[in-house]
């Protein structure tokens, strides 16, 4: 889409798109009008993306490279896909799904729902909390297909039969993860 065609949609509908290139990719940054300054979204199109959410429920994509997604407010939904990526829910109740990749997943405040599976890179859940955050395993695994590890002050979540590591939950003793914390 052309800067005019963007600026003709986003300020139709009071934003305001700025149009800059670097050389390499070509970066867009969207902003509310008026006073406020505050910045909804910075895209580097084509490989390493900064996205940021709003106040609402935000769906953000990161798509492929190394991207940083932070939801912001609200229940939102973060997919890093292919990458290694890094997630923050911010508050609300969010979605984390680090994709393919090494990532780095933090729900922040709220209760959050961190997605693994088995062939998708080996994720770090930041700051899990026990009795408020959740696992959802996808890919046909559930709690009994999972050995749960202790590493050193860290636990680690393995797939038994075939030892493949899907994240390490940093700072959480391995004696505090059990089936009540997978969906």
């Amino acid at each position: 889409m052309s800067p005019m065609a963007m600026c003709n949609y986003f300020c139709l509908t009071t934003y305001i798109a700025d149009y800059k290139g670097n050389g390499q990719n070509d970066d867009i940054l969207v902003q509310r009008s008026g006073n406020d300054h505050g910045l909804l979204y910075s895209v580097t199109l084509g490989s390493n993306d900064h996205l940021q959410g709003g106040a609402g429920n935000d769906s953000l994509s990161g798509g492929n490279g190394n991207d940083g997604l932070y939801g912001y407010r609200g229940n939102d939904s973060l997919l890093g896909d292919n990458g290694n990526d890094t997630l923050r829910g911010g508050d609300g109740d969010d979605l984390l799904n680090g994709g393919k990749g090494r990532d780095m997943l933090y729900g922040d405040a709220g209760s959050d729902t961190f997605v693994l599976a088995p062939d998708m890179g080996w994720d770090t859940i930041g700051d899990f909390k026990d009795d408020t955050d959740l696992i959802r395993l996808e890919g046909g695994l559930s709690f009994a297909d999972l050995e749960i590890v202790k590493m050193g002050s860290s636990t680690s979540i393995e797939v038994q039969a075939t030892g493949e590591v899907l994240a390490i939950l940093s700072g959480i003793n391995s004696g505090q993860i059990g089936a009540p914390d997978f969906v």
